[in-house]
């Protein structure tokens, strides 16, 4: 199950999201340069504090190992006294001075206050201890230690041009990340605009990106695609054209089909009814002469007329019972017969035409 904050950034368009991670990498870039010049300016404190209290615990030496010789603490006493209250050696915290046995000759602590730190660069004060000698022959020790007084300003100095120079480089990686974001973003929008518009029916819709990155090259097949599903729909639509031209050709020959048909079946009808009445007189003739005074002979042939007959009208009711199969509409009926008969009828039928056609040859 996905987070509220991933929901949300999903949501977030593409542009700002390219931009919130350039802000990040700004961001990070920007605390990277000021701890890196942070400890880049405590290592130089310490290198330049190293070389400054050799200076000073040179001249201090040159001050103090002649009265240690001479045993005149009250003199070093007045030195330290009067560095502590008129303070001619900037940047010391404090001094000590001892003898070879360590015993504290002079000391500038009692009301020195607390020594200051380097609360800046977050260090120590460098302290440092050195013996006090006098042509090669130690006489004490001197112990002291520098605070950030002689560093103040070069620190802040270093921290308004850190801060001013990280400024301008991070604006400058913003620029230059933000202008390359944007022509990145610009190539996908183009590109979402199109498929887009191609998904929405626009067929001849195309992506314009003249890059040659991923983003270009995506945009060209894209556009190789696109070409070729125009071309297929175009030779679809041709097809579908042709389609509803000999579907429209069939529906009219069906149509014309269907009228001959039907005015084929309205004629059979009709002659069928027309022919109905006449073969009834034949019928109804054949049936009277039947019943009336004849030979032999003449009863038979009686007989196969009135079988012709009704031969001609089972014909004419078959036309009628076609038209009703054509019409859906006809309708089987159980008649009982004699199979006998009916081969005996058949003969006594054609029999004159043979005994005819046999006597003509």
């Amino acid at each position: 199950m996905k987070s509220k904050f991933l929901i949300i950034f999903e949501r977030i368009p593409l542009w700002a999201k390219v931009m919130l991670g350039n802000l990040a990498i700004c961001a990070m870039l920007l605390a990277a340069i000021l701890l890196n010049g942070t400890r880049t300016f405590e290592g130089y404190f310490a290198s330049q504090s190293e070389g400054i209290g050799e200076e000073i615990g040179a001249l201090i030496n040159a001050s103090v190992a002649p009265l240690m010789v001479e045993r005149n603490y009250a003199e070093i006493n007045d030195f330290v006294r009067s560095f502590r209250e008129n303070g001619h050696i900037r940047g010391i915290a404090f001094l000590d001075v001892r003898d070879t046995a360590g015993s504290l000759i002079a000391s500038t602590r009692s009301a020195a206050g607390p020594v200051k730190t380097l609360a800046r660069v977050q260090t120590a004060p460098l302290q440092r201890r050195q013996p006090l000698t006098l042509y090669g022959q130690k006489y004490g020790d001197i112990t002291f230690a520098l605070t950030t007084t002689l560093f103040d300003q070069a620190y802040d100095d270093f921290i308004e041009a850190s801060v001013a120079w990280s400024a301008g480089v991070v604006l400058v990686s913003f620029l230059a990340m933000g202008g390359l974001g944007y022509f990145q973003v610009r190539g996908i929008s183009r590109l979402y605009s199109a498929v887009a518009a191609f998904r929405q029916g626009d067929f001849r819709s195309r992506s314009t990106n003249d890059s040659n990155d991923e983003i270009g090259r995506l945009s060209d097949m894209f556009n190789l695609m696109a070409d070729s599903v125009e071309e297929r729909m175009r030779l679809l639509e041709d097809s579908n054209g042709r389609y509803r031209s000999q579907t429209q050709e069939l529906e009219l020959a069906r149509d014309a089909a269907e009228s001959a048909n039907h005015a084929k079946s309205l004629f059979l009808a009709n002659m069928s009814h027309e022919l109905r009445t006449p073969m009834t007189g034949v019928l109804g003739m054949a049936d009277l002469l039947a019943g009336s005074e004849l030979n032999q002979e003449q009863g038979h042939y009686i007989e196969i007329l009135r079988g012709s007959a009704n031969s001609l009208l089972t014909v004419l009711n078959d036309l009628l019972d076609f038209s009703k199969i054509e019409a859906h509409q006809v309708q089987l009926e159980n008649v009982n017969f004699n199979p006998v008969e009916l081969i005996e009828y058949t003969v006594d039928l054609m029999r004159p035409r043979l005994a005819t056609e046999v006597s003509l040859t």
